[in-house]
């Protein structure tokens, strides 16, 4: 799915969360590859900033905005009419909107947030936008997961917390964690159907991001920020940790169900490469309890 700027049909893109870090760079890179960029992003008058940054250094490529929240469920099924109001098809859909390691917050819906935004949403954003590929044209959707994702263990109990005490980290982990085993159930349904869409996943390792800045636990404290300040200068720029997402959407070699990382020590950065997944995650049993959990949560059917 390698796109060169002499093709014939204009590839199109829809990024989530992409005014900024990883989304931005994405977008930037996709843009340099010929794609038309749609930024899925919640805040307006952020969006449009990031337009007007990208629209300056590729003055001639199309961009476009339509709001979406991906945490909320309403704005989620909004969004199928708006992105239908600037295409009837695109190519790429990149799940890149998340939040990480917040304080127990619940949605209008009763959704924990980190659940909602990092798995609920692009788990229903991904139905929705399934209308927008045609078969004619090869498809692919990239899942941003997280090296958090391999904390979880072989049980996923009570993933919105409805129950036991709220662990932060642990519910991030567990965010990204169902958003893997939804990558590989995606793939092997869409396979069955044979429709052509490849689904993958990537990683950023560890990234320079704001949400890297804003939550790490050196944050907290005095001493901490001087180190703080110390590691950005060895830890990867949002540019480079973007890296295996543009690879995961971009390169003809990608097979469904692949997970992309930095190819680095421990996979905090590198080049991109092959990453580690959680061998739970091939568990079928869980996976497909995560997948009717995810279901009555986000009050839908696929």
């Amino acid at each position: 799915m390698t796109v060169h700027d002499n093709q014939l049909v204009q590839r199109i893109a829809v990024i989530t969360g992409a005014n900024a870090g990883l989304g931005f760079q994405i977008s930037r890179a996709l843009s340099q590859r010929g794609f038309r960029v749609i930024l899925a992003c919640r805040n307006p008058e952020k969006a449009e900033t990031a337009i007007a940054s990208l629209q300056s250094e590729f003055p001639d490529n199309q961009f476009d905005f339509a709001q979406l929240d991906v945490s909320d469920i309403d704005s989620v099924t909004a969004f199928p009419a708006k992105l239908a109001a600037i295409t009837p098809v695109i190519d790429l859909l990149v799940n890149n909107a998340g939040v990480t390691a917040q304080p127990l917050k619940r949605t209008a819906k009763g959704h924990e947030l980190q659940l909602a935004t990092n798995f609920i949403g692009p788990f229903a954003l991904t139905k929705h936008m399934l209308d927008f590929f045609v078969q004619e044209r090869p498809g692919r959707i990239v899942n941003i997961s997280s090296l958090a994702h391999r904390i979880v263990g072989s049980k996923v109990c009570d993933m919105n917390f409805d129950q036991g005490p709220y662990k932060k980290w642990l519910a991030y982990g567990q965010s990204k964690f169902a958003l893997m085993a939804f990558t590989q159930d995606l793939q092997d349904r869409l396979r069955r159907e044979g429709r052509n869409i490849t689904v993958v996943a990537a990683h950023p390792g560890f990234a320079a991001t704001d949400i890297m800045v804003n939550e790490s636990l050196l944050n907290k404290f005095a001493l901490g920020r001087k180190i703080l300040d110390k590691m950005k200068l060895v830890i990867p720029s949002a540019e480079s940790a973007a890296r295996p997402a543009i690879f995961a959407a971009c390169d003809d070699s990608i097979k469904g169900g692949e997970y992309i990382g930095p190819g680095g020590f421990l996979e905090i950065a590198g080049q991109p490469a092959p990453a580690k997944i959680n061998k739970n995650v091939q568990d079928s049993a869980l996976r497909q309890q995560i997948w009717r959990d995810a279901e009555v949560l986000a009050g839908l059917s696929y």
